[in-house]
């Protein structure tokens, strides 16, 4: 197993397997009220959900729903000799720590007997399990806040069939900051999040389009953009991100050559190596199922987007 790095921060919460039931209630109500948008990408991320222990392991008493803290990153692009600090969000790169070593850290935190199991789950609505055991509460973004992590966080899910755990399960709750709080509302540049609704228009959620290979919509306005993956215009006003926002991860310097090389979407083979090691970054298709490594075998896939992104940010150029 990898060194566990030295910020690497966890909590979690057990809830028991009975409550799966009313997880997929709490979907069911929020789809009969066309709450849940039917953009096919969105869709996509979502279908292969369920609600249920597994079949494969039928012998699963509780799930526990994880969440390692994941700072925002930041890193500088040189360009015709001016420099431009651009963000990435919490899920797109790599922090250094792997799914096995946050299943390793759960282990020895819940002292879980060795014959025991503890197994993965990406098919899970873990935001909401995660706010249903009172791990954390929803945002007015839809983001999960946990802690003074604040919504910098990875979620992870396990089933196992350890039975010495506590069941947590919660009313479905919101920060109290919300309750009188507007901002992330009125600096979201898409309208996305919605003032009467606490459920956003994923439709209108700019890291719905900038994941993902194609041109952007016409409706997104340029100077919308602001991270070279994801979005963080609600996030880093969020009165519930005051703490976290002060441990931004900072993965260096690209060079004039080097992000010109992005721009025009071209990076020799020569030069792959060295760039996807400062950017650290992992598969956009895969965040909301298993990450893995951009590694240099699969960079000329995500070369487009990252191209187009940039061009986005530094150049206006959408």
């Amino acid at each position: 197993m990898k060194e566990i790095p030295l910020k690497f921060q966890m909590e979690y919460r057990a809830v028991s397997c009975k409550h799966l039931p009313e997880l997929q209630a709490d979907v069911d109500q929020l789809r009969a009220a066309n709450k849940i948008h039917n953009n096919e990408v969105f869709q996509s991320y979502i279908a292969d959900f369920k609600y249920q222990v597994p079949e494969d392991f039928p012998e699963a008493k509780f799930v526990i729903i994880v969440a390692v803290s994941k700072p925002i990153a930041k890193i500088q692009f040189q360009y015709e000799n001016e420099a431009h600090d651009v963000y990435i969000g919490s899920p797109y790169y790599d922090s250094g720590y792997t799914d096995e070593i946050v299943q390793e850290s759960l282990r020895k935190r819940i002292n879980l007997p060795s014959e025991l199991k503890l197994v993965q789950n990406l098919k899970l609505h873990q935001k909401l399990l995660a706010v249903r055991s009172g791990l954390g509460v929803y945002g007015r973004n839809n983001l999960c806040y946990v802690g003074d992590m604040g919504c910098f966080v990875n979620l992870y899910a396990f089933y196992t069939d350890y039975e010495g755990l506590s069941d947590s399960w919660e009313e479905i709750k919101t920060m109290k900051y919300c309750k009188t709080c507007n901002i992330c509302l009125n600096n979201c540049p898409t309208g996305a999040i919605r003032e009467d609704e606490f459920v956003i228009d994923i439709s209108k959620c700019i890291p719905l389009y900038n994941e993902i290979d194609g041109i952007f919509p016409d409706w997104i306005p340029k100077i919308a953009h602001n991270a070279l993956m994801g979005c963080l215009k609600c996030q880093f006003i969020c009165p519930g991100n005051h703490k976290a926002i002060k441990g931004i991860t900072n993965l260096g310097e690209m060079n004039e050559k080097e992000t010109q090389m992005i721009l025009e979407g071209n990076i020799p083979k020569e030069n792959v190596q060295e760039v996807c090691q400062k950017l650290k970054f992992l598969d956009p298709e895969d965040v909301c199922r298993k990450l893995k490594m951009c590694d240099p075998e699969d960079f000329d896939r995500i070369l487009p987007r990252l191209s187009r992104n940039l061009k986005a940010i530094i150049l206006r150029e959408v």
